[in-house]
């Protein structure tokens, strides 16, 4: 919460003091901690905070937690990949946007024909060489039933 305003942070306090919310605060959260690991200078430090946090989202999440049961299915299946952030220098903040996607979508602002700097349709073309599974706007593969490149399912 530290970069947020004081107006923020109060609005923020109020939606989380509402039941409704859990989900939301549960996933808002999450999010925090791997920002948090992303961002940590030390890279072996983030890589097992991050490591930590997808063990801890693979098993004994509460049922009706069903985004972040997804996510960490997601993280569990991608792990090599998300963590590989921390082992290459000067590496893309790719793992980090489809956490957002996922979390977009949680709170219901995601659309299918929405575009921003970080959803344009422009990402999905793969890179030679890469993994021709992994998309930008989520952690699932192309090749998956579930998911495709604009995360609509």
């Amino acid at each position: 919460m530290a970069l947020l305003t004081d107006r923020q942070h109060a609005r923020l306090v109020a939606v989380f003091a509402d039941e409704r919310h859990l989900q939301v605060q549960a996933a808002w959260g999450i999010y925090q901690r791997i920002v948090a690991a992303y961002r940590q200078p030390d890279r072996a430090a983030g890589k097992a905070e991050l490591t930590n946090i997808i063990a801890a989202l693979s098993n004994g999440v509460p049922k009706p937690l069903t985004e972040l049961i997804t996510l960490g299915r997601a993280l569990k299946r991608r792990a090599t990949d998300v963590l590989a952030y921390f082992d290459r220098p000067d590496t893309s903040n790719r793992p980090t946007e489809a956490i957002n996607g996922r979390l977009e979508h949680l709170r219901g602002t995601a659309s299918a024909s929405a575009t921003s700097a970080t959803t344009s349709p422009a990402p999905c073309s793969i890179p030679a060489g890469s993994d021709r599974c992994y998309t930008l706007f989520c952690a699932e593969p192309l090749c998956s039933t579930e998911w495709h490149c604009t995360g609509n399912r």
